[in-house]
């Protein structure tokens, strides 16, 4: 899950950088400066951070005294790796170029590279996280000015009033088996509890089908939004070609601190409209909460990637599709969490 994540952001951010527009502030162009006890440690990072930095909207800039931060970063031996069983440290720093002041200085530890792909992304988001945002001031008109070719900072698409969305998922249902009623928590029977004359044994069960969401999005604070969205996912446990459909509120909360990325962590709640004939109980909804990544799509839209896990607080009751051999009880019991990831546009 952890890798198929990775790639899904790795296309995105390439995609990105791909049609985003130049913008050219000095708050924005960035220093990648580095250091490390191997070559091929100094590379790995040096690329990695650089990836970020130009998914992130920012600028490299090619020597120090044209950017306004410094991003450094320093790799050496973990001076504790006998007692530690971390290898390596990391020092990240961050330094203002305009009065050459460290901002920021923390360190990482780890041992295989590998692992760092993992943490690389989060490590320059903790480092830029307090650079200010844009303000007008920080605005270079650039480009061509005789021939009329002018580039300017646009944020419109990250400041309108109401958004109509539609995005592609592919959500995975989780049915965590309960032990109400069941020989040693797992198993359907033939006869009495204590006495039984057959058992069969049930496990988790999870469905993963594609779907699609529609929705509109209010955002009638620069902070903060109101969704309101219709679910549609095929299948349950036994037909693949039922229609699940729900209708769903989300309450998001705009970052608008990257100058090429809208990032909205929300709180959300959904409610079934169509619940297939083999419950006997349903959830009345489930609760739960996810982050939607976007970057500009177009004039004024909006692409996105959209990560959510819901939960349910009461069980689902499913009729046991197995009565004509192991009839008791006529009715099992699950646990129902979703998780939805998906793409789309707004």
């Amino acid at each position: 899950m952890k890798k198929a994540l990775f790639f899904l952001f790795l296309a995105f951010y390439s995609f990105s950088a791909a049609s985003s527009f130049t913008i050219e502030m000095p708050n924005r162009r960035i220093f990648i400066d580095g250091t490390a006890i191997r070559p091929y440690l100094l590379e790995y990072f040096h690329s990695n951070f650089t990836f970020e930095a130009l998914g992130t909207g920012y600028t490299i800039a090619e020597n120090k005294d044209d950017a306004g931060f410094i991003f450094k970063f320093d790799v050496a031996l973990n001076p504790n790796r006998n007692l530690d069983p971390n290898h390596y440290i990391i020092t990240i720093s961050l330094i203002n170029n305009a009065n050459d002041t460290e901002i920021l200085s923390f360190d990482f530890f780890f041992t295989h590279i590998e692992e760092m792909y993992l943490y690389n992304q989060f490590l320059f988001f903790r480092a830029i996280s307090i650079i200010p945002p844009i303000t007008e001031e920080d605005i270079i008109v650039s480009g061509d000015i005789e021939a009329g070719h002018l580039s300017v900072l646009d944020t419109s698409w990250k400041d309108k009033w109401l958004y109509l969305r539609a995005s592609l998922e592919y959500p995975m249902t989780f049915y965590i088996l309960q032990p109400k009623g069941l020989i040693g928590g797992i198993g359907i029977y033939d006869g009495d509890y204590d006495d039984p004359n057959r058992v069969s044994p049930l496990d988790h069960k999870i469905l993963a089908m594609p779907g699609i969401t529609f929705g509109l999005e209010l955002q009638f604070l620069n902070f903060m939004s109101f969704g309101l969205n219709l679910q549609l996912s095929l299948g349950d446990t036994i037909n693949a070609g039922f229609i699940n459909t729900a209708i769903g509120a989300e309450l998001k909360f705009p970052l608008k601190y990257f100058s090429g990325f809208l990032i909205e962590p929300y709180a959300a709640c959904y409610f079934p409209l169509t619940v297939s004939d083999i419950f006997a109980k349903f959830p009345s909804s489930v609760f739960g909460g996810g982050l939607q990544i976007g970057t500009r799509g177009g004039k004024n839209g909006v692409f996105f990637v959209d990560i959510k896990y819901l939960m349910s607080i009461a069980n689902a009751g499913m009729y046991n599709q197995f009565e004509d051999l192991f009839p008791e009880p006529s009715v099992t019991y699950y646990k129902r969490d979703f998780l939805g990831i998906g793409i789309g546009y707004k």
